[in-house]
C-alpha cells in the first residue's frame, strides 16, 4: 500500500515535468492529501509491526480486532487517494486549483488594503467611507503594487497553459484555461470597484488615468496573441469566445467606480477601446464571423453601459463601430448575416436609449451621426430580414418616445420627443436621398412620418407645454413639411415607387394636420409636394412613371376634400390650382395637339376627372384612387364630402373656360 501510494505522486510528478509548463511544477507536482495518505499508512504500518511484536496470549483477540480495523482503515485511505489521483489527472481540476489560489490572492489583497486603511485612517482621524475607500486605493498602488504585478505573472501562466493545450489539439482544456485567464481580470477589476482612484497624465494632455485602467491595459495586451493567432487561422470557436470574454471584461470595466470623479471612467474606456482594436482587426480581415460576434457583443455592451452617465458618453464607441461594421457587411452578399445582426444590435441599442427618462442633446448629436447612414447602408442591397427590422424600428420609434407618459407630461419627456422627432427626421432625409433601395420593406420607415406628426399635433393643443417647446415643434414641422427638397433629382428616378411612399405619408400628415388645425403646417407641406409634383410631369423621363404620378396627384384630393369640409378655404382652393395646373402640364406635354374624347389613350387624358370605373374603384385595371389615404379619410369623413370637392375643382374649370371663350367673343 505504501508502494502504490508512492506511485501515485510519482504519477503527478511525472504528468507536471512531461504535460505542464515549467512555472506549475511545484503546484501540480505534489498533492497535501495524497502526501497525508501517505504518512498515515506510513504510520499504520508502524503500529502494526508494533502489535505484532507486543501481542500475548492474553491481549492477543483484541490485538487482532484493532490491527484488522487499521488494515480496514488503510484501504479506506488508499481508495480515496486514488480517486484524488484520477481528479487531479483531470484537467478540471487543475483549473478549480487555480481559480482558487488566484481567488484567495485577490481577497487576501482586499483584505489587507481594508486592514491597513483602518489602521492609517484610525491614526490620521478620517471616518469618511471616501477617505477609507481613498486610502485603499493608494495602498494598492503603493504596499500591494508587487502583488498586483503577480497576478500579471499569474496570466502570463494561464495562456502558457492555453498554448501547451492547444497544441495538443486538447481545445476543451485550452478554453477552460483561457476562461480562468479573463476571469482573473475580471475578478480583480470587479474586487476594485468602490477603491479605485483617478487622476490626471499631465504628460498625455491632462488624460484621465486609473490603476485599474492600466490594469486591463496590461492584461488584454498580454491576451492579445491569442486573438491574432485566431484571427489568421480562421478559428471560429476561438475568435467567438475571445469577443465574448474581451465583453465581459469591458461590461465588468463600466462598474468601476473612480472615487473622486465618478462621473469619468478610464478603465471602461480602456476596456471598450481595446474591444475596438478586435473590431478593426476583424474589418481589415473581413471576417464574418468575429464582425457577427462583435455586432452583437456591442449591444450587451449597450445595455450596461446605458445604467450610467459619464461625462464621456459611453455609447458613441457603441454606435461607431456598430457603424464600421454595417458599413463593411452592406457591400457583401457574404457578409449578410453581419448586417442583419449589426442592424438588430443597432435597433435594440436605439430602443434602450429611448426607454430612458431623457435623450439629451449630445446624445442626439451621436445619434444624428451614426443611425441615420447606417440605416441608409443597410438598405442599399434589398435585404427582406433587415427591411422588416427596420420597419418594425420605424413603426415603433414613437411607441418609446411616449413610454412612461402621463396627462401631466414632464419638460423631460416633451425635449425626448422633440429629439426623437429631431432623429427621425434625419433618417428620412438620409432615405429620401436614395433614388431606389426603400420600396420594399424599409418604405414603411416612412409610416413615422404620420405618427410622429399625430404626436407633435397633440403636444402642441395641450396648454401646459411652454411656448418656447411649442415653437421648437412647429420649427421641426416646418423641416419636415419641406422635406421633398430631399428626395432625389428626377433625372435619376427609375421608379416613381421610390418616392411614392414618401409623399403619400406626408400628404397623410398633411391631412392630419387639417383635423388638428395645424394648417400653417399642412399648407407648407402641400406647397412642397405640390412643387415636386409640377417638376415631375414636367421631367424628361416622366413617361416612364406617369401613371404613378397621377396617382399620386389624385391623393391630393382628399386633403382638399377635407379642407373644404371643414371650411379652411385656402387650403381647399390651393389644391383646385395645383389639379388644375397639373392637369395642364399634362396635356401640354402629353396631347399638344388636344385629344379626341371618343378615342382610348394610355394613360387616359381625363385621368384625373370624376369617374367611379376609373377612380374611385381599380376594376378597368387603372390605379386605386387613394390607396392607403382611402382608409385614413374614412375614420373621419364619408364619400360626400369628396364627390362634393371633386365636384368643385371642374365646376371652377368649367366656369373659368366659359369665361375666356366669351372674352374671346367680345374681343
Amino acid at each position: 500500500m505504501l508502494a502504490i501510494a508512492f506511485a501515485f505522486t510519482s504519477q503527478l510528478i511525472s504528468r507536471s515535468s512531461e504535460a505542464l509548463p515549467a512555472r506549475f511544477y511545484r503546484i501540480f507536482a505534489r498533492d497535501t492529501v495524497i502526501d497525508i495518505s501517505y504518512a498515515l499508512l506510513g504510520l499504520i504500518t508502524i503500529v502494526e509491526f508494533g502489535i505484532g511484536i507486543t501481542v500475548n496470549s492474553d491481549s492477543g483477540t483484541l490485538l487482532l480486532r484493532f490491527g484488522l480495523l487499521l488494515l480496514l482503515f488503510s484501504i479506506m485511505i488508499l481508495y480515496y487517494s486514488y480517486t484524488r489521483l484520477v481528479r487531479l489527472m483531470n484537467n478540471d481540476q487543475l483549473v478549480l486549483i487555480l481559480a482558487k489560489k488566484y481567488k484567495k490572492e485577490i481577497d487576501e489583497m482586499n483584505y489587507l488594503a481594508k486592514r491597513i486603511s483602518r489602521i492609517l485612517n484610525i491614526k490620521h482621524n478620517k471616518t469618511s467611507d471616501k477617505d477609507k475607500r481613498a486610502t485603499q486605493a493608494n495602498i494598492y498602488t503603493t504596499q500591494l503594487h508587487p502583488k498586483v504585478n503577480n497576478l500579471q505573472n499569474h496570466l502570463d501562466g494561464l495562456i502558457e497553459l492555453y498554448s501547451v493545450s492547444k497544441e495538443k489539439k486538447d481545445t476543451y482544456t485550452a478554453y477552460n484555461w483561457l476562461r480562468l485567464a479573463f476571469n482573473l481580470i475580471i475578478v480583480y477589476t470587479l474586487s476594485r470597484k468602490y477603491n479605485t482612484s483617478i487622476k490626471c497624465n499631465l504628460k498625455a494632455g491632462l488624460i484621465s488615468e486609473s490603476d485599474v485602467a492600466a490594469f486591463i491595459q496590461a492584461s488584454l495586451e498580454k491576451m492579445y496573441f491569442i486573438w491574432e493567432k485566431a484571427l489568421a487561422e480562421n478559428d471560429v470557436v476561438t475568435i467567438r469566445k475571445y469577443i465574448r470574454h474581451v465583453q465581459d471584461v469591458v461590461i465588468a470595466s463600466l462598474d468601476v467606480q473612480h472615487i473622486e470623479r465618478p462621473e469619468e471612467n478610464p478603465a471602461y474606456h480602456t476596456a471598450i477601446y481595446n474591444f475596438t482594436e478586435v473590431i478593426e482587426n476583424s474589418i481589415k480581415q473581413k471576417n464574418v464571423d468575429a464582425l457577427f460576434e462583435a455586432s452583437d457583443a456591442l449591444n450587451q455592451i449597450a445595455k450596461k453601459a446605458l445604467q450610467f452617465k459619464h461625462r464621456i458618453d459611453p455609447i458613441e464607441n457603441i454606435l461607431k463601430y456598430l457603424h464600421k461594421t454595417i458599413a463593411q457587411a452592406s457591400g457583401s452578399d457574404d457578409m449578410y448575416p453581419v448586417l442583419k445582426n449589426a442592424i438588430d444590435s443597432l435597433t435594440s441599442v436605439c430602443n434602450q436609449i429611448f426607454i430612458q427618462d431623457e435623450l439629451t442633446d449630445r446624445r442626439l448629436r451621436i445619434l444624428q451621426k451614426y443611425v441615420p447612414d447606417c440605416i441608409v447602408l443597410s438598405t442599399i442591397n434589398d435585404r427582406g430580414l433587415v427591411d422588416i427590422t427596420l420597419t418594425v424600428f420605424g413603426d415603433n420609434i414613437f411607441t418609446y418616445a411616449s413610454y412612461g407618459i402621463r396627462d401631466n407630461i414632464s419638460e423631460n419627456q416633451i425635449k425626448k420627443i422633440i429629439n426623437i422627432s429631431k432623429l427621425t427626421i434625419s433618417i428620412l432625409k438620409k432615405l429620401a436621398n436614395l433614388s431606389t433601395g426603400i420600396y420594399n420593406g424599409v418604405q414603411n420607415m416612412n409610416r413615422s412620418i404620420l405618427v410622429m406628426s399625430e404626436f407633435l399635433f397633440k403636444v402642441l393643443a395641450d396648454d401646459k407645454v411652454e411656448e418656447r417647446h411649442k415653437q421648437e415643434i412647429k420649427y421641426l414641422l416646418l423641416k419636415l413639411a419641406t422635406s421633398p427638397s430631399n428626395l432625389p433629382k428626377l433625372e435619376n428616378i427609375k421608379y416613381f415607387d421610390d418616392v411614392e411612399d414618401f409623399l403619400e405619408k406626408l400628404l397623410q400628415s398633411s391631412f392630419m394636420g387639417i383635423e388638428n388645425n395645424q394648417l400653417d403646417y399642412s399648407r407648407k407641406n402641400l406647397d412642397s409636394i405640390f412643387k415636386y409634383l409640377e417638376n415631375a410631369v414636367s421631367s424628361k423621363n416622366s413617361q416612364d412613371y406617369i401613371m404613378d404620378l397621377l396617382r399620386t396627384v389624385n391623393k391630393t384630393k382628399i386633403v382638399g376634400a377635407t379642407a373644404q369640409s371643414l371650411r379652411y378655404k385656402d387650403i381647399s382652393k390651393a389644391v383646385i390650382e395645383f389639379i388644375r395646373k397639373f392637369e395642364e402640364l399634362y396635356h401640354d406635354k402629353y396631347f399638344p395637339d388636344g385629344f379626341d374624347e371618343s378615342k382610348q389613350y394610355t394613360p387616359p387624358p381625363l385621368f384625373l376627372h370624376s369617374n367611379p370605373n376609373t377612380v374611385y374603384d381599380s376594376g378597368v385595371g387603372l390605379p386605386s384612387y387613394f390607396d392607403d389615404m382611402y382608409t385614413l379619410f374614412y375614420r373621419y369623413h364619408d364619400q360626400s364630402i369628396l364627390d362634393k370637392f371633386e365636384k368643385s375643382i371642374w365646376r371652377s374649370a368649367k366656369k373659368s373656360q366659359s369665361s375666356q371663350e366669351l372674352s374671346s367673343q367680345n374681343s
